[in-house]
């Protein structure tokens, strides 16, 4: 099972009809949950390689950054050996560094 099938999370790429623009989205595979995971799809492609690298620097015990700034959630923690995201929602950082691996992969397809 990947890491989006076990978030509930899709993947999916749409194009604008008028730019011609490709906008890569993260949704939810079931509409009546809430998952703030798929705020992902917000990140720049550097924010997800800048916070891959500051789990892994985490999980190696090595310095990393804390508090990890983006413009799609309020917080985000790195509190070893889980994330926290908007002071509420925990996750193992192994779990969220497999998503973010997908996802990288999948926005450079």
């Amino acid at each position: 099972m990947t890491k989006k099938e076990q978030f509930k999370l899709s993947f999916q790429k749409w194009q604008d009809p008028i730019t011609k623009r490709i906008k890569c989205l993260c949704r939810r595979t079931e509409p009546s949950s809430f998952n703030i995971l798929q705020g992902i799809e917000d990140f720049s492609k550097n924010e997800v390689i800048g916070f891959i690298s500051e789990i892994h620097n985490a999980q190696q015990g090595l310095y990393y950054q804390k508090e990890f700034l983006t413009d799609v959630f309020y917080t985000i923690e790195i509190i070893p050996p889980n994330v926290v995201i908007d002071e509420n929602f925990t996750v193992p950082m192994s779990e969220i560094k497999g998503l973010l691996e997908e996802w990288l992969v999948f926005i450079d397809s």
